[in-house]
C-alpha cells in the first residue's frame, strides 16, 4: 500500500495515519491535497473479480467520509467500488463482500482510496486486520476462462498445414 504524500505515518503504525486536509469537503479535493491510499496488483493470468473486503477506522476527529475507486487493466479512468459517511462515529466498519463483479479480465488492478471531511489534521485513518483473518484488504476473483479456438479456425489452421506440407513434398 501507498500513501499520498500529504499523510504522515500515525505511531509508527503501518497504515494509520494523520495531517489529513481539513479543508478537503470531496473526494477530488482530497486528491489534489494528497490524501489519499493506493494498493492493487499485477498478474500473468487474467481474473474475473468478484469482490474484496476490508476494514476501516477513524478517529472522532479524523475523516468521516471516504471513497475506494478501481482502474484496471492500465487505465487511469477510476469507477466507484465503495464511499462511505462515517456520520461522526468512531467504531471500526467492516466492508465485507464489496461487489466487484463488473471488472472482468483484470491482470492489472489499481485501487484508491481517498478520505475527507476531517476535522482536524491530527485525526486519524487507518486500516485494521478484518475479523478472524491477518489480512486488512481480501481481494476475491475467478481465473477468467481462456476462449477456445472456433470449430472454424480449427479447420483453417489444420487446412493450411496440410497445404504447407504438400508444398514441401513437391520440392
Amino acid at each position: 500500500m501507498f500513501a499520498g504524500p500529504g499523510l504522515d505515518v500515525r505511531n509508527n503504525a503501518t497504515f494509520n495515519f494523520d495531517d489529513w486536509d481539513v479543508g478537503s469537503t470531496s473526494s477530488a479535493a482530497a486528491l489534489a491535497a494528497d490524501d489519499f491510499w493506493t494498493w492493487g496488483f499485477e498478474s500473468s493470468i487474467a481474473y474475473d473479480l468478484d469482490d474484496f473486503s476490508i476494514r476501516l477506522d477513524r478517529s472522532l476527529t479524523g475523516p468521516d467520509d471516504f471513497l475506494i475507486e478501481l482502474a484496471i487493466n492500465g487505465s487511469t479512468d477510476f469507477a466507484s467500488v465503495l464511499s462511505f459517511d462515517f456520520q461522526d462515529t468512531g467504531n471500526p466498519v467492516n466492508f465485507l463482500n464489496v461487489d466487484l463483479s463488473g471488472f472482468d479480465a483484470v491482470t492489472d488492478a489499481d485501487f484508491r482510496l481517498t478520505a475527507f471531511n476531517s476535522e482536524s489534521t491530527a485525526g486519524t485513518f487507518d486500516l485494521e486486520l478484518l475479523p478472524g483473518s491477518s489480512n486488512g484488504i481480501e481481494i476475491t476473483g475467478t481465473v477468467s476462462a481462456v476462449p477456445l479456438p472456433s470449430p472454424a479456425l480449427l479447420l483453417l489452421s489444420g487446412l493450411f498445414g496440410l497445404g504447407a506440407l504438400r508444398l514441401r513434398r513437391r520440392a
